[in-house]
C-alpha cells in the first residue's frame, strides 16, 4: 500500500559566520550541521525579494539534477517563514574572485579553472540549462584545486532553439 503524505521536519545548524560576498537577495553562511556531523555552506535566500513563491526552490532543483564534480552539490534545501535555505559543501579555499583579490592567477590556474568551467557548462547545457551568471565570484575552488560552478539563482531552462528567457 502506497500513500503520499507530507512530512515536515526541523533542520537545525549552528551558524559560524558569513562566507564570501553576498547577493542582492541572499547571504551565504558557514554552519555546522549536527544531523550530518559536518560544516556546510548555507545559502539563505530572502523570500520577500523573490517574485513567485513557486520558484523558491528552482536554484536547488537546477543544481541537484545531473550531478557533476565541477557543479556545486546540494545537500538539502528547506524553508522557514522568511527564507529558503540551500545547504551545500563548504569550500574553504574560497572563490576565484577571492583569490584574484589577493594576487594574479598563474597560467596553470587559468587553464585549470577554465577546463573545470567548460566541463561544468557542458554538463548544465546538456541538461538544457544556462547559468547566466558565470563570473569569478561564482567559481569556487575545491580542495583538489578544481573549479566548481556555484550560484544557480539566475539559471534558466532553454527552449528547442537553445534560447532562454532571463526574465522568466
Amino acid at each position: 500500500r502506497s500513500s503520499n503524505m507530507e512530512v515536515k521536519a526541523t533542520i537545525a545548524f549552528e551558524e559560524r559566520g558569513a562566507v564570501g560576498d553576498n547577493g542582492w537577495n541572499s547571504k551565504v553562511l558557514r554552519g555546522y550541521d549536527p544531523q550530518l556531523g559536518v560544516e556546510l555552506a548555507f545559502k539563505r535566500i530572502d523570500k520577500s525579494k523573490l517574485g513567485d513563491p513557486a520558484k523558491l526552490f528552482d536554484e536547488s532543483k537546477a543544481i541537484q539534477h545531473g550531478r557533476h564534480r565541477n557543479v556545486v552539490e546540494v545537500k538539502y534545501a528547506c524553508q522557514t517563514e522568511d527564507h529558503v535555505w540551500i545547504a551545500m559543501p563548504l569550500y574553504p579555499r574560497g572563490s576565484v574572485q577571492a583569490l584574484m583579490n589577493h594576487r594574479f592567477l598563474t597560467a596553470r590556474e587559468v587553464i585549470n579553472f577554465g577546463i573545470g568551467m567548460l566541463a561544468a557548462l557542458q554538463n548544465i547545457h546538456s541538461r538544457k540549462l544556462v547559468h547566466l551568471d558565470v563570473k569569478p565570484a561564482n567559481i569556487l575552488i575545491a580542495d583538489t584545486g578544481e573549479a566548481v560552478l556555484a550560484d544557480f539563482g539566475c539559471a534558466r531552462p532553454v527552449d528547442e532553439n537553445m534560447l532562454a528567457d532571463p526574465a522568466a
